[in-house]
């Protein structure tokens, strides 16, 4: 498949892909993509067992706690720097900020509802 630039930043991208005609696709297929920000491709980062999470290290964290439900989330940003948080709710297609700025360890309060995201960025960076 070819690579294409020309997305709009909220349009939608589809693909169709050929794949076994028996069996299981969702066992037996694996797809792979790398989304992008501000040009720098998003790496995978450890943000613990029960969060999905990708972004640049130090910089931009987003991380996705899918059906887990959590009352808060404690973290370990890195010292020196401060980063503004943003909650959101990819079920109800909402974003809220977090007030204040964060560093080193702290802590964040969450709804306690599923597939809530968490947007970390490093004040400064846009």
């Amino acid at each position: 498949m070819e690579q294409t630039d020309d997305v709009e930043r909220w349009g939608i991208f589809e693909v169709s892909l050929e794949g076994p005609e028996g069996g299981n696709s969702f066992l037996d297929v694996k797809l792979r993509a790398q989304f992008r920000y501000r040009n720098d491709g998003l790496e995978p980062i450890d943000f613990g067992w029960d969060v999905t999470c990708a972004g640049k290290e130090g910089e931009y964290y987003l991380a996705y706690f899918g059906i887990h439900q959590s009352a808060f989330r404690s973290l370990n940003l890195p010292d020196g720097w401060k980063f503004k948080i943003d909650i959101i709710d990819t079920w109800g297609m909402t974003i809220s900020p977090v007030r204040g700025a964060f560093e080193g360890e702290c802590e964040v309060k969450l709804s306690g509802k599923p597939y809530i995201a968490l947007r970390i960025r490093k004040e400064g960076v846009k």
